[in-house]
């Protein structure tokens, strides 16, 4: 079994340009993530939700791929 060692998700998303804001689509508060002025990644109903679709990302990082 292979453990994952902890991640401090925010900074780690900082280093590499994110920001997750809590913001209102259609009326619906959220958190949505964006890079820099990029602001087309994905919004979450939590923020936990948010920080864990993060992490995942981070982990997997693929989706770091995209210029900013």
């Amino acid at each position: 079994m292979v453990l994952e060692r902890p991640m401090d998700v925010m900074a780690e998303a900082e280093r590499l340009g994110f920001h997750v804001d809590e913001t209102m689509i259609d009326g619906v508060i959220v958190w949505a993530w964006a890079r820099g002025s990029d602001t087309d990644w994905p919004s979450f109903m939590t923020k936990g939700e948010a920080l864990a679709w993060m992490e995942q990302s981070i982990r997997r990082a693929t989706v770091f791929d995209r210029a900013l």
